[in-house]
């Protein structure tokens, strides 16, 4: 009898419910069945099949009975499904880049670019490149359906295929065009950042979003519980999303200071960015009340946007016994900036400097709630000004109030007053926003917390069999990494960030203080050795790796060193003893892996992070 299987493995946890899909016998006869798991006690879980059934009063009763040796040819043909779906990702064939044309600027003003590819002895033909807002992406041969619209030709359910796919021919594109335009090439290297499939509320699962930078996770997950409070439209969620995955983390929050994003619009703000080029995304405004907006800036615009961003400040200057033009014109230029703790008691500022005859000006408050105002003041009233600041603060010391000394600081250090981190972003949200957002606290970190307390134990021994295959595939270069040097005594490795997300961080060796870099990997590409003292890491040959700089910004892609050469810069080669390890057969090892991911998977399914929230 022929079985045919269609089986569907959730990403999500669903209780007991580990899978479900469709049995046809013979292509006559199709039932649902679902994979539950249970309890056999000492934590383990055992996997079955279960048959349709229904509720008789207070009791079950079977609607589907299977025979016996039916119902074991029906577990079987299961696990080879299971067996299928869960490894169907960890080996890419080649892909060939067979042909690929580049279209001239401007003829087709969007369309950049045609490939055709082989993969798998199949030649797919008509796969176009595009440019779109934030670079070039590729899109497979479609046609037109009245019921569904446009649909792939071909496509594959691996999205590890469908991606590499993608890179393959982006790649090939890059190189057509370097030499040609720098700046071009430029745009054309973020592109390979935005293959992934974006837009999606399972975002934070994607292996991508493991690179980001510290507290982009942060901000998806509360867009994403606000997303589906209602209180943040899918666009943009979805904006922000493209966004980080273009960037990769590399971005400044940046505060300012106009009461909503339809005001700033009407000065012409999306016009000037985009005749500088400024990369950008416009943040939701979690507080409408406190009369400032947040915009993320890519880092390599930092320089552009500040040029528009310290004229505009300077605009907003307002109230003070002068206008900022009047008071340049004054003192000839001759101001400087100081930052005064009276962000709640500007009445009291105010008619003291009236008082004293300081001749200044309020600039905009770029960071509402921190205490702080800063006031450009001439400089032949400095003087009085650090007087009087003085009295004020042995006021507020008698009050058992501590405030800083009397400071000034330049245009630099005021706009720096105006960024933000996410976790502060997010602190802006209002009351109405955190009370929605309340109820999904403690419903998730449960499982990531117990993630983090376990990171140590989720590497592998080396004893692990899938260290053996790491080591016998070709495409993987070995390193140790001495977890005292490199991992207890870097900047970065410990963090709680990196460890969410299911990395394996270390410094590179002879890199130190502000030049430190650190290494990413995932875990399941590190092992333990020598009792914990010492790693095992695999590094993809050719592919560039993951390096973070000593702030914990990525280092930009064209920059990164693939593992083939950072291992010859870097590390030493491993010594490696194997002993009864290089004796087994590669065939009896992967069967061994494949029976022990059948058998571990639905114990492992529950601990997997929800998606999006």
């Amino acid at each position: 009898m022929k079985i045919q299987v269609q089986i569907y493995l959730p990403d999500q946890n669903q209780g007991t419910v580990w899978g479900y899909g469709t049995i046809t016998l013979d292509q006559l006869l199709t039932f649902q069945i679902r994979i539950l798991t249970c309890e056999k006690g000492a934590g383990i879980k055992e996997a079955f099949v279960s048959f349709p059934r229904r509720k008789q009063g207070e009791r079950w009763e079977d609607l589907v009975i299977v025979e016996d040796s039916l119902r074991n040819q029906i577990t079987e043909a299961v696990r080879e499904a299971i067996q299928m779906e869960i490894t169907k990702d960890l080996y890419l064939p080649p892909i060939e880049v067979v042909h690929l044309q580049v279209f001239p600027k401007g003829k087709k003003k969007f369309l950049v670019g045609e490939a055709t590819i082989r993969v798998l002895g199949v030649t797919v033909k008509g796969i176009l490149l595009k440019q779109g807002k934030y670079g070039v992406f590729c899109q497979m041969p479609q046609y037109y359906s009245e019921k569904k619209g446009y649909q792939d030709v071909i496509y594959s359910p691996s999205k590890r295929l469908r991606d590499a796919i993608f890179q393959t021919v982006l790649e090939t594109y890059q190189e057509r065009q370097k030499g040609v335009d720098m700046e071009n090439e430029r745009g054309k290297q973020e592109v390979l950042m935005a293959l992934q499939g974006v837009g999606r509320l399972g975002i934070m699962m994607d292996p991508v979003f493991k690179l980001t930078a510290a507290g982009t996770i942060l901000l998806i997950q509360h867009f994403a519980r606000m997303y589906k409070e209602g209180l943040l439209n899918r666009r943009e969620f979805q904006n922000f999303q493209e966004f980080a995955k273009l960037t990769e983390g590399n971005y400044q929050i940046i505060n300012i200071p106009v009461g909503s994003w339809k005001e700033l619009e009407k000065t012409g703000f999306v016009h000037q960015m985009e005749e500088r080029g400024v990369r950008y995304v416009e943040l939701p405004d979690l507080n409408q009340t406190d009369g400032l907006v947040q915009v993320a800036i890519y880092g390599e615009d930092q320089l552009k946007f500040q040029a528009w961003y310290d004229r505009f400040l300077m605009a907003e200057m307002k109230g003070g016994e002068h206008e900022l033009q009047n008071l340049n014109h004054l003192t000839s230029g001759r101001t400087s900036i100081v930052s005064i703790p009276v962000e709640q008691k500007i009445d009291l500022l105010t008619d003291d400097f009236a008082v004293l005859q300081v001749n200044y000006s309020i600039l905009p408050d770029l960071q509402v709630g921190d205490g702080e105002i800063q006031v450009v003041v001439a400089n032949a009233d400095l003087a009085k000004v650090e007087h009087w600041y003085r009295m004020y603060q042995e006021q507020c010391l008698s009050e058992g109030k501590e405030i800083p000394d009397f400071q000034t600081m330049d245009m630099g250090k005021y706009r720096e007053t105006g960024v933000m981190k996410e976790e502060a972003y997010v602190d802006t949200s209002s009351e109405a926003i955190q009370k929605a957002v309340r109820k999904y606290e403690g419903q998730e970190p449960g499982e990531l917390e117990q993630k983090v307390l376990k990171q140590e134990q989720s590497i592998r021994s080396m004893n692990n069999e899938q260290y053996q295959e790491f080591h016998n595939n070709p495409e993987f270069i070995e390193i140790t990494i001495n977890h005292e040097t490199l991992v207890q005594e870097s900047q970065l490795a410990s963090s709680w960030d990196m460890e969410r997300r299911g990395m394996f961080a270390s410094r590179i060796p002879g890199t130190w203080g502000d030049g430190e870099q650190t290494l990413v990997l995932p875990t399941e590409q590190v092992f333990r050795t020598d009792d914990g003292k010492t790693y095992i890491g695999f590094v993809e040959r050719k592919e560039k790796q993951l390096i973070l700089n000593a702030d914990g910004s990525m280092v930009p892609s064209e920059k990164r060193s693939t593992g083939e050469r950072l291992y010859a810069e870097r590390y030493e080669p491993v010594s490696r003893k194997f002993g009864k390890k290089e004796s087994l057969q590669k065939n009896t090892a992967e069967k061994e892996m494949i029976q022990n991911v059948i058998k571990q998977a639905p114990s492992k399914v529950p601990t997997i992070p929800k998606k999006g929230i």
